[in-house]
């Protein structure tokens, strides 16, 4: 090999080896500034020792570590400073001078908490399937009379009955709610969608309730108890346990069988709520004796029902028509282009009564003002 390939070489190695320093140089700036972008970010709760980034830097740069490193004598050297951090207290919480410290804050597994009232009415009352939009039958009506008599004489004519009946067709009326909301917030929640499924069904199941019970059958709303019911009107002064009880003898008079009786839970607490002369609670007597019975009734509180009435039921003659049951309905394609799903809860029902006077609505009449 000629003298002259010789320096070739030993010039590219010298030149390989220049290169090594410049490229170790340009990594070295690479990681100081970095340090100097975190020290410029770092929040003034806590800070350097020297009270000053810069001067950290400065020392990190100076020490003997950095230089054997620059001077390719270590490849690789640790740094040690020392950091003053002040105690670590909650954001905005601390003492003056204390490092703040924003802890994630403890969430709710439960995505939205809600009231939701009971429909214990609907649980109680009977179901029957509907296949149609609306419903056709046959209702008795109270001024039927028990016609069957004597046969005096042979050859006599027999007594005949007559059976006053009304026809009734109702129509299955649609009670129904919808929301959106985003696709990324029922991702990021789990529990969400099925939290805003329980709450838009347990608020058409009330709507239901309350439409049986106050319904007139004006406009569209359900021919409910407001339409079918008989009134019941007990003298002023009466207790409204009182007028139950008379209204429920009634209706056994009559030939039905009332079981049920319906009250708002604050007029039901108003009726128990009655004390003796000696100061403990009538809710021991006969006519009342307990928060499950009334005059052997059945008490089933709803909020539906208006305050200081109640209403006394057969609960064989009524009957909820059920034409839909609680449907949910998730619709994401409508919205697509905006990333939204609609959530869809409805049903469509309506109401029965084969007998008159198998409702009894109850109240007491006002006190005469002299």
């Amino acid at each position: 090999m000629t003298d002259l390939s010789q320096i070739e070489i030993l010039a590219k190695e010298f030149k390989n080896q220049v290169d090594a320093i410049k490229s170790d140089t340009t990594e070295l700036k690479a990681v100081v500034l970095e340090l100097e972008q975190k020290a410029a970010r770092r929040p003034g709760g806590g800070s350097f020792e020297e009270k000053s980034g810069s001067k950290a830097l400065k020392k990190i740069i100076e020490s003997d570590q950095v230089k054997s490193y620059r001077d390719k004598q270590a490849s690789a050297v640790t740094v040690t400073s020392n950091f003053e951090i002040k105690a670590l207290t909650t954001e905005g919480l601390g003492i003056a001078g204390s490092t703040g410290y924003d802890t994630q804050a403890q969430r709710d597994p439960e995505a939205i908490r809600f009231i939701k009232k009971p429909t214990t009415l609907i649980d109680a009352l009977r179901v029957i399937p509907a296949t149609s939009a609306s419903y056709e039958y046959v209702k008795l009506m109270s001024t039927y009379e028990n016609a069957a008599d004597y046969q005096a004489l042979e050859g006599d004519t027999k007594a005949e009955q007559s059976i006053p009946t009304e026809a009734k067709s109702v129509t299955h009326r649609t009670i129904a709610v919808t929301t959106i909301v985003s696709n990324q917030v029922i991702s990021d929640n789990t529990s969400l969608q099925a939290t805003i499924i329980s709450l838009l069904g347990g608020g058409v199941l009330q709507k239901l309730e309350r439409e049986i019970v106050q319904g007139d059958g004006t406009g569209s709303s359900i021919e409910g108890f407001a339409k079918h019911a008989t009134a019941h009107e007990a003298e002023a002064g009466t207790l409204l346990v009182d007028a139950i009880g008379e209204a429920r003898a009634e209706a056994k008079e009559a030939g039905l069988q009332p079981s049920v009786v319906i009250v708002n839970p604050v007029t039901l607490q108003q009726m128990v709520g009655v004390k003796q002369d000696g100061g403990g609670y009538v809710l021991s007597s006969n006519g009342l004796p307990g928060l499950s019975d009334m005059w052997t009734l059945r008490i089933i509180e709803s909020a539906a029902c208006p305050r200081d009435e109640a209403y006394v039921l057969d609960m064989e003659q009524i009957a909820v028509l059920d034409r839909e049951q609680l449907t949910v309905k998730i619709d994401d394609m409508t919205l697509m282009d905006q990333n939204m799903t609609r959530i869809r809860v409805e049903l469509r029902a309506s109401f029965a009564n084969f007998i008159e006077g198998a409702i009894v609505k109850v109240t007491v009449a006002a006190p005469v003002v002299p």
